[in-house]
């Protein structure tokens, strides 16, 4: 039996490196500052995205020592809706992501991970915290000091079938998107802001409008939900001999904030670390830079597309044959993207003073 790793956070990051560990022999001990994992959400459903890599997620997960013991809804369609209500319908072949709930919930990714840590025998310690000095991984979260993303919405029962739309439109989801999912009678509906985050109750509330007179989805028992994502990418993978995975070593998706796939990735990789006495940093940089920078790029254009500039990718996803692959050439890290990423990022860090690259 080997020796005891102490990490910060119970998160998907966290977790799947104590599992990973707990798997090889190790004994981690995680400390998290909440009373249960997933307590900071509420049942929000989010995207596990399946298009950047060749690679199913599911499958990816299995190959790295998880089990798929939550909830998992794979959508192969997607409806795109732009500033005029106007409808684009992606068709893929393979799921274009899975959804998944978060939060303290018995079919959550949360709980499902929670539960697979405990088969492992993993010392889960709640309502627990140790400096970071202390740590050897550190999977904390967003830093509420460096917020790029904001969302707000509701989760609720209603009769819609099971259905995804995006929504593309500055007027109710500035620089972001808004979304309403629905699966097996439990809908999410949200606006995601990347800038002028005052406005975001007035613009969920026209998201909502907008939803309702589209598809005339019935809202039961609606509950808050929403949050923030950071992206702060400082190249702070290791520091001192402390590991750092997900969004505390901000790893994000800038352009949408798909980062979940990061999260369990870089979990894995810190694991893989210790096990292997091996170099983390280089290998989370050598599997995620690339995607990071493609995401720079994909988010710089993103910004200067406008309405009809939305309009105008749903069109190109629609046309496509499998906008799967589509979205796949969207994150990889192109010859073209290498030339423009310069420029990226010098304007991206002085729109977004935040934002270290």
């Amino acid at each position: 039996m080997t020796g005891s790793i102490k990490i910060l956070g119970a998160g998907p990051a966290g977790l799947t490196a104590a599992i990973v560990l707990a798997q090889h022999g190790f004994q981690p001990v995680v400390y998290e500052k909440r009373s249960r994992c997933g307590a900071r959400f509420k049942g929000d459903l989010q995207g596990l995205e399946n298009w950047s890599s060749e690679t199913d997620i599911l499958d990816e997960f299995r190959a790295i020592g998880l089990q798929i013991n939550f909830a998992h809804s794979p959508f192969t369609r997607l409806h795109g809706v732009d500033y005029t209500l106007k409808v684009a319908t992606l068709e893929a072949e393979q799921p274009l992501f899975y959804l998944v709930k978060r939060g303290p919930f018995p079919d959550s990714l949360d709980t499902g991970l929670y539960r697979q840590a405990m088969d492992h025998a993993v010392d889960l310690r709640f309502e627990r915290t140790i400096p970071e000095t202390e740590a050897d991984i550190i999977a904390t979260g967003p830093a509420s000091t460096e917020i790029f993303a904001v969302d707000t919405g509701i989760v609720f029962e209603t009769d819609l079938p099971d259905v995804a739309y995006g929504m593309l439109n500055n007027d109710n989801a500035y620089l972001g998107y808004a979304y309403l999912l629905v699966t097996g009678g439990y809908g999410c509906m949200c606006t995601v802001l990347f800038d002028r985050y005052p406005d975001i109750h007035r613009q969920f509330e026209q998201v909502k409008q907008d939803f309702i007179a589209l598809t005339g989805v019935t809202i039961k028992n609606p509950r808050t939900v929403g949050g923030f994502g950071s992206f702060s990418h400082q190249r702070r993978y290791e520091q001192q001999g402390r590991l750092y995975v997900g969004e505390a070593a901000g790893l994000q998706d800038l352009l949408w904030g798909f980062g979940l796939r990061y999260a369990v990735r870089s979990g894995h990789l810190a694991a893989q670390a210790i096990i292997q006495g091996t170099d983390y940093a280089q290998a989370v940089s050598g599997a995620l830079t690339g995607y990071l920078r493609a995401s720079i790029v994909n988010r710089f254009v993103w910004e200067h597309l406008g309405n009809r500039g939305y309009r105008f990718f749903m069109n190109l996803g629609r046309r496509n044959r499998d906008p799967r692959r589509f979205l796949f050439r969207l994150f990889r890290y192109s010859t073209k993207q290498r030339l423009i990423f310069p420029l990226a990022r010098r304007d991206l860090n002085r729109r977004h003073r935040r934002l270290n690259h």
